[in-house]
């Protein structure tokens, strides 16, 4: 058949020839590379999801355990932690939408996720003002048992130095029962138990 063709049909057959293997080659990698960069993007758009939800995660872990810290010490670093942690929480509820396009259920759980952040946040600070409150309560009612006990002994010596057995008995008697308050004060400010606090 190509006896047909002179030299110069030959190479112009040739060159067609090549040029639609070229364009079929082209077309090929242009279809395969935007195949590609879709599922590249398919898996950025995953990736980012993924990172967002460990961040989420690992900051929700972050901040219980700054919590069961603060309520150990009491420590103004542990309830800075807290706080920030919240505070991050809630930057990501506030990122999901973005994050989360087109997965209405997933945005709306974190959405609420996010609302109970800012509820534990303002619930954490209500209880950490009630803690200090407590604590300078504590420090005041101590400084007043040890204040009570030290004018109690001296009614005490008083009453002896001057013959009055009754009376130094009686303030022997209040100042034991005073000492046994403050020990149940004190076993109150490391229990919580209304039960002791009422014994105190």
């Amino acid at each position: 058949m190509l006896e047909r063709f002179n030299i110069t049909q030959r190479i112009g057959a040739g060159l067609g020839v090549l040029l639609a293997i070229l364009l079929a080659l082209s077309a090929f990698t242009y279809a395969s590379m935007t195949t590609i960069g879709a599922a590249l993007e398919d898996y950025r758009y995953a990736q980012r999801q993924t990172t967002g939800l460990v961040d989420f995660f690992e900051d929700v872990a972050e901040m219980r355990l700054a919590a069961f810290k603060y309520r150990a010490t009491a420590g103004e670093d542990a309830a800075a932690e807290v706080e920030d942690n919240a505070a991050e929480l809630v930057e990501f509820g506030d990122a999901a939408p973005d994050l989360f396009a087109g997965r209405p259920e997933m945005t709306s759980n974190i959405a609420q996720l996010a609302a109970d952040a800012v509820a534990y946040r303002a619930a954490f600070t209500e209880a950490r003002q009630a803690g200090i409150e407590k604590r300078a309560a504590a420090a005041a009612s101590v400084a007043a048992g040890e204040s009570a006990q030290i004018a109690l002994g001296r009614v005490r010596d008083e009453a002896e130095r001057i013959g009055r057995a009754d009376a130094a008995a009686a303030a022997g008697r209040v100042q034991e029962a005073l000492m046994l308050s403050r020990f149940e004060l004190e076993r109150w400010l490391q229990t919580d138990e209304a039960a002791v606090l009422e014994e105190a």
